[in-house]
């Protein structure tokens, strides 16, 4: 139960949000319109105060995504379209693997075959 509370506790109680992105991006790297998209369509009535730009940014300084530059071949230049991708290694295994089996491991059912 650690990444709950430390979700609620570093994002002040608006990590339901930062749950969200975090699930979407432990699926692979997404920009910043793809992840407003998924949320969009999943998110029902909660608004958040900060933006979804701003929510992401704060993923970053925590250490938890790692923005990535794109370039354009034409230009040869950074795009201003970043690529967003989970860093954490726990955390991704968090969710790929403990969350899902959460259940199973607190009552002790959990057997690797």
């Amino acid at each position: 139960t650690d990444f709950d509370f430390i979700f609620h506790d570093l994002f002040n109680g608006h990590s339901s949000i930062y749950k969200k992105i975090i699930h979407l991006l432990a699926a692979g790297m997404k920009n910043l319109d793809e992840i407003k998209k998924s949320i969009h369509d999943t998110q029902s009535n909660e608004s958040s105060e900060d933006s979804l730009e701003e929510i992401v940014t704060n993923l970053v300084i925590a250490g938890f995504v790692t923005r990535h530059y794109t370039w354009s071949i034409k230009t040869e230049k950074a795009s201003d379209n970043y690529l967003y991708r989970l860093s954490d290694n726990y955390i991704r295994f968090y969710v790929k693997y403990i969350e899902s089996n959460r259940a199973k491991i607190s009552t002790d059912d959990y057997n690797i075959p």
